[in-house]
């Protein structure tokens, strides 16, 4: 398995149809519109084995106001892994 982060559009499918799988959601068009600009935001990391994608992770860059002091922040969101890896923290089967 390896760690990447992922950057083309098939990382964006693969993460897409993670997304549905893990989450036991079905594909429609609100879902698509609603998860496409997030995930363009994002940078997202994910493990593959074999060039599938198994486990994946976004984190939204925010920027936060903590008693008057700006910091740089990352949101961390749709953290998944399909269920045949689930509870193996990112090694091989």
């Amino acid at each position: 398995m390896t760690s990447h982060r992922l950057t083309d559009a098939k990382d964006q499918k693969q993460f897409y149809q993670l997304y549905l799988y893990a989450f036991d959601k079905s594909d429609s068009q609100y879902r698509r519109t609603f998860f496409k600009p997030r995930y363009e935001h994002a940078i997202a990391y994910g493990i593959k084995d074999d060039g599938q994608l198994a486990s994946a992770v976004y984190s939204l860059p925010f920027k936060v106001n903590f008693h008057g002091q700006i910091y740089d922040m990352g949101g961390i969101g749709d953290v998944m892994s399909a269920p045949e890896y689930s509870g193996r923290g990112g090694q091989a089967c």
